[in-house]
């Protein structure tokens, strides 16, 4: 879960492959972000789980609101890193190539940088430019 910086908007990630964007004074969500083919949160998928209770202990969502609160960021199992309007709600980039599901997304405080990490160590630094797409790290 985020929070924008303003306290205006709260999202929110999912097992079912959705993020959520939610006004707080509202009890519905405005904007539902659906395209990953995996949960939008973070877990040990090679770990079994005696239960839900102990599944939802160890769930960290993986989604980040952009500095300037026009988009967001979602991380998912199935290995790629999505970027939202949040005005619209429609999806504006698709990062792909990481090795592993995403456990960890924030963004640069410049706005320029999304920062990626994975659920076996990894981290990928991705520059967004808007036009192109550049990769660090592994």
């Amino acid at each position: 879960m985020d929070i924008t910086d303003s306290g205006h908007m709260i999202v929110t990630g999912s097992m079912d492959a959705t993020a959520r964007i939610w006004l707080p004074e509202q009890s519905e969500y405005v904007r539902l972000l659906a395209g990953h083919y995996f949960d939008v949160d973070v877990r040990d998928h090679t770990q079994r789980y005696n239960s839900y209770k102990e599944i939802k202990s160890r769930v960290f969502q993986c989604v980040k609101f952009h500095p300037n609160e026009a988009y967001v960021a979602t991380g998912s199992v199935d290995k790629s890193v999505r970027l939202w309007s949040v005005g619209d709600g429609n999806l504006v980039r698709v990062f792909t190539g990481a090795t592993s599901g995403v456990s960890a997304i924030t963004f640069h405080e410049s706005g320029l940088y999304i920062i990626g990490g994975g659920n076996r160590g990894t981290t990928r630094l991705i520059r967004i430019d808007w036009f192109n797409i550049y990769y660090y790290g592994s």
